[in-house]
């Protein structure tokens, strides 16, 4: 594309790609637009030409009132050598853009050019511009890191080299700290292309991903380390050199971080535990490590084990946490095996530990709802003792009223394996919920009536078990009319109200529960000084009640048979309805004739047709 303007008689120029060749009052001038330094070259020898025009690509026509000129464009190759000694590299550049080199070395040279570009840059300390050259010239992150001896880890041999070491001019203060800036955007570029590049499975390496990070990671601890964090929790740092770093700048927090993403957790938990109690520090305290362990999952359960009981040890509730917080990890790990470990280091904390993954959980592990009844007992039995002693127990209330709510609650223990766990001198009330679990009625009547004497709680027993077993008020009145003379268990003493028939209470419940107490069944065991008067309201009910019973029989039969009396007469009836089917009769539903051999079926209005047109009918209807 050609670009001219004729103006006053003092000035005329042209655009030739990349040059603005102009006149001026004294002198044709050639100027780029890009660079400070904008002046090509003069030409005072043409200061008398009136007009310049582009005729070709390098050809320049100017003409004066009797003179013209012919200006060409000089070889770009020479121009090039000429442009890089005075280092006006974005000139050679664009030059070397519109040369008509081959395209594989064009690039070439273009991409060492901008590499010697940015060495100029950088050495005149415009940092960011030299970034953006390096980035363009696409070359090795590994190399820019090489301009900043202190951040290099180790050396390599790369055969793309820009500067070495020693030529690099010596940063300090503000502008090192500008360097590190332009460094930190241009790694972070680059980074994003390798992680890129490595999703994508290209030819990416780990380890430049590694140096990108771990010099990031020193950057940042010189400028913002805000961003140390954020960028471990990516995690492709060098370990040993990073950590060495982080402790020099005493950043535990981010170096606990670095050792997670590097999966170096018992070097996390050991610096934990260390800094845990020591005042001022950033660790200190034990809730870091509380969050450390639930994190690990089921896959680092030693480990979990392993560290949390010094934390269990100083700290046990909030210890606790490490297994029943709501957390996904946390719920997922194996029950049976953090129980196990509580039960051998931390026997005080199975108790807390059952509660919440069986009422807060919802777990329904018979295993694990015999162990809390288990631990309810031995505690229970403990503090039972410590009371006997003289001791105040102020627990042992609240304690006991738990474990009788979950005998009585949970239907996911295993009564005759929890009862093992109760002894027989004392609990006999938790014992007797365990019992009636089990069915065993008598035993159960046995230790309300004859050893604690209390028959309101044997009567409600009695109503709650009625509707699974009718019996269950025969053996209550029996045990009443026929006490034993031997404790049920050795060591208990038997309440003195039954020791021998007590004929108040038996009558009391005769009279109030007659129509569940069978007569024939107790009253061989009644006593003999109880008078038929004070049996008199038992006896009229029961009477009533059998009366009632064969009364409601009797009707009962009586429509039973008018019922089949009516379904045998209407029996008859169908058996009288008769009907003819010859070889003239069609089926409504085909139009097709009966054979001899043809199943049918008879609709209620007469209607008769073939067995399959029915069952077609009826599968159309269905769907």
């Amino acid at each position: 594309m050609v670009k001219s303007a004729i103006g006053s008689s003092d000035f005329f120029s042209v655009w030739d790609e990349p040059f603005a060749v102009g006149r001026t009052k004294n002198t044709i001038e050639v100027r780029s637009l890009v660079g400070k330094d904008t002046l090509v070259q003069s030409i005072p020898e043409l200061k008398n030409t009136r007009f310049l025009v582009r005729s070709d690509k390098g050809i320049i026509f100017a003409a004066a009132s009797s003179e013209l000129w012919c200006i060409r464009l000089v070889d770009i190759g020479m121009q090039r050598q000429e442009l890089l000694q005075q280092k006006k590299f974005q000139l050679a550049i664009e030059l070397t853009e519109i040369s008509e080199e081959d395209g594989v070395d064009k690039a070439q040279t273009i991409r060492q050019i901008r590499m010697l570009y940015a060495k100029e840059l950088f050495t005149n300390k415009e940092f960011a511009a030299a970034m953006k050259e390096f980035e363009k010239a696409a070359i090795d992150p590994y190399d820019v890191i090489r301009l900043f001896p202190s951040l290099v880890p180790e050396p390599k041999n790369t055969s793309d080299a820009v500067v070495p070491p020693s030529s690099v001019p010596k940063l300090e203060d503000h502008d090192l700290e500008n360097a590190y800036l332009a460094l930190i955007e241009f790694l972070v570029q680059a980074r994003q292309r390798e992680v890129v590049k490595l999703l994508d499975t290209k030819s990416s390496s780990k380890s430049l991903l590694e140096i990108i990070d771990t010099t990031l990671l020193k950057c940042y601890l010189q400028t913002n380390d805000a961003l140390v964090a954020p960028l471990l929790r990516l995690n492709q740092c060098h370990l040993e050199e990073s950590e060495k770093m982080l402790k020099k700048h005493n950043k535990l927090s981010e170096l606990i971080i670095l050792y997670d993403g590097k999966k170096k957790h018992k070097k996390a938990l050991t610096l934990l535990k260390e800094q845990a109690n020591i005042q001022g520090s950033v660790l200190q305290g034990h809730k870091r490590t509380i969050t450390y362990l639930q994190s690990l999952g089921s896959d680092n359960l030693p480990l979990i084990f392993e560290f949390a009981d010094w934390v269990l040890t100083e700290n046990p509730m909030e210890g606790l946490t490490i297994f029943t917080d709501e957390l996904i990890a946390v719920e997922a790990l194996p029950r049976a095996k953090v129980l196990d470990f509580l039960l051998s280091k931390h026997k005080a904390l199975v108790i807390p530990y059952l509660e919440h993954i069986i009422f807060e959980w919802n777990d329904t592990n018979t295993l694990r709802h015999n162990a809390l009844l288990k631990q309810y007992s031995e505690q229970v039995q403990r503090l039972l003792a410590l009371q006997a002693k003289g001791e105040e127990t102020p627990e042992l209330q609240p304690l006991r009223a738990k474990m009788y709510k979950m005998l009585e609650e949970s239907q996911h223990y295993s009564p005759d394996r929890v009862l093992d766990d109760f002894p027989t001198t004392v609990l006999l009330e938790e014992r007797a919920l365990i019992l009636g679990r089990l069915k065993k009625h008598d035993e159960v009547l046995a230790i309300y009536i004859q050893v604690f004497g209390d028959v309101d709680k044997a009567k409600a027993y009695a109503e709650a078990k009625y509707e699974d077993d009718k019996e269950v008020f025969n053996i209550l009145l029996l045990t009443i009319l026929k006490p034993t003379q031997k404790p049920p268990y050795e060591g208990i003493t038997l309440h003195p109200d039954f020791l021998r028939p007590n004929k108040e209470v038996a009558v009391d419940l005769l009279n109030t529960y007659t129509i569940k107490i069978d007569p024939t069944k107790i009253i061989e065991y009644l006593p003999d000084d109880i008078y038929m008067h004070e049996l008199k309201n038992y006896f009229e009910t029961v009477a009533r009640t059998q009366m009632n019973e064969s009364h409601q029989r009797k009707i009962m039969r009586g429509l039973l048979q008018a019922e089949a009396a009516r379904l045998r007469a209407s029996l008859a009836k169908e058996k009288n309805k008769s009907f003819e089917i010859n070889e003239s009769t069609l089926c409504p539903e085909c139009r097709k004739r009966f054979t001899n051999q043809t199943a049918f079926v008879r609709y209620p209005n007469g209607q008769v047709v073939h067995l399959s047109c029915y069952d077609r009918v009826v599968s159309a209807t269905q769907q």
